[in-house]
């Protein structure tokens, strides 16, 4: 087992379990303790676990977004979904070049931008299916290995595809976001293709719906360094503001 999959087995325990033993892991998955307690470390530096000596325990307050399948996502927050997008209805322009990812936060976006010409590259399935019904889109599916449970194309092919485009706009979401650590995400290869999308835009929307924000998921993107635009539901706390005007983020939130 890869060292990124062997991670990735951990972090899943430890949100099925809450509390693992070095030792039980160390059988179930045929390695040395001492390679355990290495992993334990580095999900304890990212403030998912703590340690004690012969084990560690979740950290219930970061709490990561389980990756769970896209189909039912979709009818998780749907309405705060809904909600974020009438924000940004009106920052599509035609002759827009832009990049939209497989989260169904963007893919709820779809039916306020459609009756715009544009060019759409995305590795959503879904998202370049329902752009189908749309002749004044264009739109190009990123080419690679077929994710089924994320219902997107993510791996080596496709991010060196990526490298091909230049997008004036990206629309992107992720698992989680914290003051501390940043912009995470709970699978390995998505988080690349979106650190990937941010390099190669000129402006970057973020969009996350309150439930993901103080929240830590597995995999590091950015420290909010590459994002021009937070996209949120309602109005984050002042110490969030504070952060994000000191990034020079700009925050999109109802005002009313």
């Amino acid at each position: 087992m890869l060292s990124i999959d062997r991670k990735s087995e951990i972090y899943n325990k430890f949100l099925q379990n809450k509390t693992l033993t070095i030792k039980k892991m160390a059988e179930e998955l045929d390695v040395s303790e001492q390679t355990v307690r290495r992993d334990f470390k580095e999900l304890e530096k990212a403030g998912i676990i703590t340690m004690f000596y012969s084990g560690a325990k979740l950290n219930e307050k970061a709490l990561p977004t389980i990756n769970v399948d896209f189909s039912v996502r979709q009818k998780l927050t749907l309405r705060e979904k809904e909600d974020m997008a009438k924000l940004i209805k009106d920052v599509f322009e035609e002759k827009d070049s832009i990049f939209l990812d497989n989260s169904s936060t963007v893919f709820t976006m779809i039916d306020v931008i459609k009756d715009i010409s544009m060019t759409v590259v995305t590795n959503a399935i879904m998202v370049a299916y329902k752009f189908l019904t749309y002749s004044n889109v264009s739109t190009v599916l990123l080419g690679g290995l077929i994710d089924n449970k994320n219902k997107c194309t993510n791996d080596n092919i496709c991010l060196e595809t990526l490298d091909k485009y230049h997008f004036n706009k990206a629309f992107i979401s992720c698992s989680s976001v914290s003051i501390e650590k940043g912009i995470t995400d709970s699978n390995v290869s998505i988080a690349q293709l979106r650190r990937k999308v941010m390099e190669n835009s000129e402006t970057v929307y973020l969009l996350v719906d309150s439930t993901k924000f103080n929240k830590i998921s597995l995999i590091h993107i950015d420290d909010f360094s590459h994002i021009d635009y937070l996209v949120t539901e309602k109005k984050p706390s002042e110490e969030w503001m504070t952060f994000l005007q000191e990034k020079e983020v700009n925050v999109i939130y109802p005002k009313e």
